[in-house]
């Protein structure tokens, strides 16, 4: 049985990070299984995705630059284009969604 608290608190930085890349012009594109965002950077489009709360023990989101050459030297994997963050859940909503968001903001 999942940690209801954890589940609420990876809801809120789920909901944080929504927030955050709407208010940076990022659009909600069509996903069959999680919300996803695209949003456009120095380095072509990127596409953030949100864990699942249920799924995970960890603060999770998944990002990958669609342009990979493009995207080399930003700090995602060079031969995928992806561009992770991972955090336990010791740390806070706000602490992660911040972390995610100020990364983002680097490459705008």
């Amino acid at each position: 049985m999942k940690n209801k608290k954890y589940i609420i608190q990876a809801t809120k930085a789920n909901q944080l990070i929504v927030d955050g890349l709407l208010q940076l012009g990022a659009q909600e594109i069509e996903c069959s299984y999680t919300r996803m965002f695209s949003i456009t950077t120095k380095y072509g489009e990127l596409r953030v995705s949100l864990s699942p709360s249920e799924l995970h023990f960890l603060y999770t989101c998944f990002s990958r630059f669609v342009d990979v050459e493009k995207a080399k030297g930003t700090g995602c994997n060079p031969y995928s284009g992806k561009w992770n963050w991972h955090v336990t859940d010791n740390a806070t909503p706000e602490y992660f969604a911040q972390l995610v968001l100020n990364d983002i903001k680097r490459v705008l």
